[in-house]
């Protein structure tokens, strides 16, 4: 049995400099780092990203939103901002949503919402062929979450979906 295959510092890995002092030791020994430690002070930032059809009842989207939420045990009050196509900008229930939570309600053009392509759970060739984007609240929400916390976004909620909305939840993470 070969020995000496880890170092793990235990005690203040950060702040301390236990990770760097491990790496160095690690790295005399041939062996690999194993850190535990979180990254320092992220705070994750939450996204809400949505489609609908045009003059989409308030209902629909309200409670495909709240559905969304408590999937991931959020609540409205977690969320940064709703975001979706800049198509979408004057859509009257979009406004009324974000405006009843208190979010910011933003908006983005298709060639922006590109970006996010890679990182999609699925790719609607409908939707691209209407709105010349495969998806518009999963990337509406992955573009979000990447600006505001200027880090790589994940999705924490593949696009669920009723009769006339789509929703897809997002998470970057900030330092602080």
């Amino acid at each position: 049995m070969q020995e000496g295959k880890f170092v793990i510092p235990l005690l203040s890995g950060h702040e301390g400099g236990a990770n760097e002092w491990g790496a160095q030791v690690a790295k005399s020994l041939g062996a690999q780092l194993v850190m535990t430690t979180a990254k320092p002070y992220l705070n994750p930032i939450y996204t809400l990203g949505m489609g609908c059809e045009r003059n989409c009842p308030l209902e629909f989207i309200e409670n495909l939103m709240l559905d969304a939420l408590s999937q991931k045990g959020l609540t409205p009050s977690d969320i940064h901002s709703l975001n979706s196509i800049d198509i979408k900008a004057d859509e009257t229930n979009l406004i009324a949503l974000a405006e009843k939570y208190h979010w910011d309600f933003n908006t983005y053009s298709a060639q922006e919402l590109t970006q996010m392509e890679s990182l999609l759970s699925t790719k609607s060739d409908y939707i691209f062929n209407t709105v010349g984007v495969y998806g518009v609240a999963e990337s509406a929400a992955l573009l979000a979450a990447q600006m505001e916390a200027g880090t790589e976004p994940e999705l924490i909620l593949n696009k669920i979906k009723n009769a006339k909305a789509t929703c897809a939840l997002a998470r970057g993470f900030r330092s602080e």
